[in-house]
């Protein structure tokens, strides 16, 4: 798969995932802060230079400069923190593309101290543990048997 073909299949994941067009020419947030991600995923993942990632919006038609690339590139993760669901995006797509996924997260965790590690590693065991906690509930309900009628 060609450099086009990949931008191609992220840019129609991210429309058939939250229906939002990232080459359509608007300022809204939503909209923006999906660009970033588009952007965010062609430089880090795919390792493209801002001149290509340019091009690329060029081509299909939307005004797109270096600059306007690097702005939506560093502001990727200011806007995870604030719209965990473009950071939960993120992750679905890069779950598409498991090899890099190590690479990018240690890219994303690089900016936090050692206590907000800490801090999301118990809440990462906390999620896992009551999981579990449910799961084994459930499958002891599986297991009991149904009480049977008696027919007087």
């Amino acid at each position: 798969m060609n450099k086009i073909d990949k931008a191609n299949e992220y840019k129609e994941q991210i429309k058939q995932l939250t229906e939002i067009d990232v080459m359509q020419n608007s300022r809204k947030n939503i909209i923006v802060e999906h660009r970033s991600l588009f952007v965010y995923l062609l430089r880090s993942v795919e390792k493209w230079k801002y001149k290509e990632i340019t091009a690329y919006f060029r081509e299909n038609k939307k005004p797109y400069d270096h600059t306007t690339a690097l702005y939506a590139y560093n502001n990727f993760k200011f806007y995870c923190k604030y719209n965990k669901n473009l950071e939960i995006l993120f992750y679905k797509l890069l779950d598409k593309n498991p090899k890099q996924k190590h690479d990018i997260i240690n890219e994303l965790i690089k900016d936090f101290s050692y206590e907000q590690l800490c801090e999301i590693i118990s809440k990462i065991q906390l999620k896992e543990s009551i999981n579990n906690i449910k799961d084994e509930s459930t499958d002891k309900q599986n297991k009991r048997k149904p009480i049977e009628s008696t027919n007087n």
